[in-house]
């Protein structure tokens, strides 16, 4: 085996259709993470299915983690398998560390690995080709960070009502809330809901993660045939999440919740509507 040195990218040929995925390789939650990186043309169907990973860089001042990068180079005595790193930020090695399976791997596409950082000619046409890179993977998991003490108060109350409420056929409206629902309990006697306020200062402080500021959501979630949301070892899916934001939005008495809740879900539902978004980062802070 080679010795280990700092990643040196093979070219994307054709660099016009050609993507690369990464392949995260099974281990441990503790371990290092170790991965392969798979060359593939993006057709109509990709040969390797895969998922593209939604999450925030962080800041560049950040701490740094070694990823290790498997690689197999040809010499004149045969292929070499070739031990590399990658300098990735905290947040990235964090997400990695929670989506690694255990004993299978699993195929991402993520921007920070899957495109070469200091090519700036290949950084500009894969950057360009996103929105084609999402649509054609198999889904999108949104990172959100690791889960904190409110996260299954937040989750339950994202089920509770999402679980009651039916939309519309193009997602902007509410079709009905389904009766004996919790959805409908708080549309019509909002006095007798079994949710906490502590369940509503969850759900605030769930959608003030940063990744809801981020620009690019529309983009990244709305192409995605599938969305899974992931806060720890904790997931919900896109859909609930949309429904509770199109209930809290157009149902729910103001009275009866803060006015930060209302703010910030209108402000996700109206984002993915339209092109103009107010983050919730810039709303009065509790």
């Amino acid at each position: 085996m080679a010795e280990e040195g700092l990643l040196v990218y093979r070219v994307l040929d054709p660099p016009g259709n050609a993507i690369r995925l990464l392949n995260l390789l099974p281990g441990q939650f503790s371990d290092d993470v170790y991965i392969s990186i798979i060359h593939e043309r993006l057709q109509d169907e990709p040969r390797t299915p895969y998922e593209c990973l939604s999450y925030t860089w962080g800041s560049a001042t950040q701490a740094h983690k070694k990823l290790y990068i498997w690689q197999k180079h040809t010499t004149a005595s045969g292929e070499k398998d070739s031990l590399q790193y990658l300098n990735v930020r905290a947040n990235l090695m964090t997400a990695l560390q929670y989506l690694r399976l255990r004993d299978l791997p699993r195929v991402l596409w993520i921007d920070a690995v899957c495109i070469d950082q200091t090519n700036l000619t290949e950084k500009g046409q894969e950057v360009a080709r996103m929105g084609q890179i999402y649509n054609k993977a198999s889904r999108v998991v949104v990172w959100l960070g690791p889960e904190d003490e409110s996260t299954p108060l937040a989750l339950d109350i994202i089920q509770r009502i999402s679980a009651g409420v039916e939309l519309t056929w193009h997602h902007r409206g509410i079709h009905r809330t389904l009766p004996g629902s919790e959805a409908q309990v708080l549309e019509q006697r909002p006095e007798d809901s079994a949710l906490s306020p502590e369940h509503w200062m969850a759900l605030s402080r769930f959608l003030r993660r940063p990744w809801f500021s981020r620009l690019w959501i529309r983009q990244e979630v709305q192409l995605a045939s599938e969305v899974r949301v992931l806060c720890g070892k904790r997931e919900v899916d896109w859909g609930s999440l949309e429904k509770m934001s199109v209930f809290v939005e157009h149902k729910m008495d103001r009275k009866y919740i803060g006015v930060e809740e209302i703010l910030l879900c209108r402000s996700l539902f109206r984002y993915l509507g339209s092109d103009r978004y107010v983050s919730p980062r810039s709303l009065p802070q509790k």
